[in-house]
């Protein structure tokens, strides 16, 4: 079993909202404190101590806050579809996004994050595909396609984004090269992905700089590489999406 690309966040007391925004991994949530809002497009989910809530790849979704006095505390588990593959033979892996009253799933949520905060490798693979195999006891019968996000006719712009990711990223060059005017291209953009450009741009500027997060010295030199103001624009961007600050993610970063 391979451990790479597997990242375990645990966030305390959160109170701002998450924007939308996508993952590329399977997202296992076990809520420990507070009501946990999710929304998916016309959906929406309402997640409480003990749930295990579930975003899957590529899914567009946000948290927004209830109210100033509901602070959630949870733990995130990134899991790579292949990596849920490699246990569960058929297409398309698909849950209910909220998994209500599962003590047992719960318990083995807990286990395994217990385990990944001592680093012991064997362990953490015994943990992990105990972990899995009740997860897989949990999928739906699902025909939607969520493995990519849909561009449409923008492929090429995303292909542009992802290619210039620490470049600045104008608005009116891939209008341009869209043929469109800068609203319709806005316009046409969000229809095909549900995010408008600048949104998919700032989350994916993100992303990118948290995966490549300790290549660097210093927080100065990811801002400045990823193209933001300064470094308190890209921090807190970095908590805007992460849910927490870039120092904190650097102490309790587990793989």
């Amino acid at each position: 079993m391979k451990l790479d690309n597997i990242e375990f966040l645990n966030i305390e007391n959160q109170t701002t909202n998450f924007p939308i925004h996508y993952h590329e991994t399977f997202c296992i949530t076990l809520i420990k404190s507070g009501i946990f809002h999710t929304t998916f497009n016309d959906k929406q989910s309402y997640s409480e101590i003990g749930t295990i809530a579930i975003s899957h790849p590529f899914e567009l979704h946000a948290n927004p806050k209830l109210d100033k006095n509901n602070k959630v505390s949870f733990s995130t588990l990134y899991l790579p579809k292949d990596l849920l593959s490699y246990y569960f033979k058929k297409e398309p892996i698909c849950f209910q996004n909220k998994i209500d009253n599962d003590t047992r799933l719960a318990a083995h949520f807990t286990f395994l994050e217990n385990i990944l905060k001592m680093k012991r490798t064997i362990s953490i693979e015994s943990a992990l595909k105990d972990f899995i195999k009740e997860l897989l006891k949990h999928v739906i019968a699902d025909t939607s396609d969520k493995t990519t996000l849909n561009f449409g006719r923008f492929n090429e712009i995303n292909h542009y984004i992802e290619s210039n990711i620490k470049s600045r990223i104008c608005l009116s060059e891939m209008a341009k090269m869209a043929n469109l005017n800068r609203f319709s291209f806005i316009r046409s953009f969000k229809e095909s992905s549900g995010m408008t450009p600048s949104q998919y741009v700032l989350m994916k500027k993100i992303f990118s700089s948290k995966d490549d997060f300790f290549n660097y010295d210093n927080f100065t030199d990811i801002a400045h590489d990823y193209n933001f103001t300064d470094l308190a624009h890209w921090s807190n961007t970095f908590k805007k999406y992460i849910g927490i600050a870039p120092s904190e993610f650097k102490k309790s970063h587990t793989f």
